[in-house]
């Protein structure tokens, strides 16, 4: 196993979009704008040596597969999307790590966001 210390990363920043997340009636009926941070841990070595894309891991379907995640059901709290994103990220692609951000941009009245940062291994 690679030490996590020194892997690099692949950094998916601020996707916005809207999401059913939230325990309260109004939160339920109607989506509401997240922002989410995915820091992926990634040896990205050979891909800088080759300059092939072969050898690293395509951004677009990381980022798709987040937006699967998020658009799949209703989530009561922002903690289980964020470890739902990470298992399935974990699961799908050949990375040992993974830290995630996910803020509600509107939840509370005069706040940039609101929510969970986690991290996850393999």
């Amino acid at each position: 196993m690679q030490d996590q210390t020194n892997l690099d990363q692949i950094i998916i920043e601020e996707i916005t979009c809207n999401a059913s997340i939230g325990i309260y009636d109004r939160e339920k009926q109607t989506k509401q704008p997240i922002t989410i941070s995915a820091y992926i841990n990634y040896d990205l070595k050979k891909a800088g040596q080759s300059d092939q894309f072969a050898d690293t891991l395509c951004y677009s379907t990381l980022y798709k597969q987040i937006i699967e995640c998020i658009n799949q059901k209703h989530y009561h709290l922002v903690e289980h999307l964020a470890e739902t994103v990470c298992q399935t990220l974990l699961s799908a692609f050949p990375i040992t790590q993974i830290t995630l951000k996910i803020l509600k941009t509107t939840a509370i009245k005069n706040c940039g966001g609101v929510g969970v940062e986690i991290t996850r291994n393999k």
